[in-house]
């Protein structure tokens, strides 16, 4: 707000004498920092040769000692006289008490840390300490910032129970926004968790820090051809069995009666996405073949001869007896 000077300082006097009587009694209920004890005046003539004057507010909320005042929209910025001083030290400033602001530049409705004048001080020749001068032509105080919403990393693991998958990224969330991670689909894989999970961002971080999606191995199946036969043609079946892949695919000869097996009693098949190997399993028999014990007699008419034998012969073979 401009006031015109003579009622400002009445208006200053008053309200001074006001203060000094209120603390002789009462306890001030919020205690300023220092650096907003600092008192900046700005008098300027307007056209007409009358005589304005400003007092700037220190921004509570600033982290860099930073003051604001409103001066009417047709002062000339070029022509501002700052008058200033603390209560509590015997600064030196920069500009000085008494000089007119050089490069005025309106600074609108927010502090943008750029438009604005950068006062120095000084305290037994040497540097104290800065504050920094908003001069603004629309508004009287600015508003304070919201807060930049805060952001956390979490890691994402893809992983597998039994190793064969392995994979993990870190993504930057921000607080506020679609902070949902989903599951990775990975071809040959089932997922056994939730397919996504959310993650609180704050100040405190991620919560959770770190996601992990689990995913169980899709076993391969494969069909194998079982077959049984014998060497002489008179047995023959066969059988399709699937198998799994990391399951117990071990296959064992069938017993048959009246044959003996010839080769190994199992085989083992592996199964993989490729297939079964080996795609066929054969187990071959030879036929046993039939005994029998004949009697051979060896005798005369008159009873003069008799002899007798008994011979085991072998279905299929030389059992011509002379």
């Amino acid at each position: 707000m401009k006031y015109p000077a003579n009622l400002s300082r009445r208006l200053a006097a008053f309200l001074l004498t006001l203060v000094m009587l209120m603390t002789s009694f009462a306890v001030p209920a919020y205690a300023q920092a220092d650096w907003e004890m600092l008192s900046i005046r700005l008098s300027w003539l307007d056209a007409n040769g009358a005589a304005y004057e400003a007092y700037a507010a220190p921004v509570s909320w600033s982290q860099d000692q930073s003051y604001w005042v409103q001066v009417s929209a047709d002062a000339p910025l070029h022509a501002l006289t700052m008058n200033i001083s603390h209560p509590n030290h015997t600064y030196a400033f920069d500009p000085a008490d008494g000089s007119t602001l050089m490069n005025v530049v309106d600074a609108g409705s927010a502090m943008d840390g750029v438009n604005k004048v950068v006062i120095n001080a000084y305290e037994n020749d040497a540097w104290a300490t800065s504050f920094n001068l908003y001069v603004s032509t629309q508004i009287s105080m600015p508003e304070q910032p919201a807060p930049e919403p805060a952001k956390a990393t979490v890691q994402i693991v893809y992983r597998s129970n039994d190793g064969s998958l392995y994979e993990e990224e870190y993504r930057e969330l921000t607080e506020g926004g679609d902070n949902t991670v989903y599951a990775r689909q990975y071809d040959g894989y089932t997922l056994t968790t939730a397919e996504s999970v959310w993650v609180d961002v704050s100040a405190n971080g991620a919560n959770p820090g770190a996601v992990e999606f689990v995913y169980d191995k899709n076993l391969a199946k494969a069909t194998v051809q079982i077959v049984y036969r014998s060497n002489d043609g008179s047995l023959y079946e066969e059988e399709y069995r699937e198998l799994t892949e990391g399951g117990d695919n071990t296959v064992y000869a069938r017993q048959y009666e009246g044959y003996t097996l010839t080769t190994a009693e199992s085989v083992w098949v592996d199964v993989s996405a490729s297939g079964a190997n080996p795609g066929v399993v054969e187990f071959v028999y030879d036929k046993n073949l039939a005994k029998a014990t004949v009697q051979i007699v060896y005798r005369s008419n008159d009873g003069s001869l008799y002899e007798e034998e008994y011979r085991e012969l072998t279905e299929g073979g030389d059992n011509t007896v002379y």
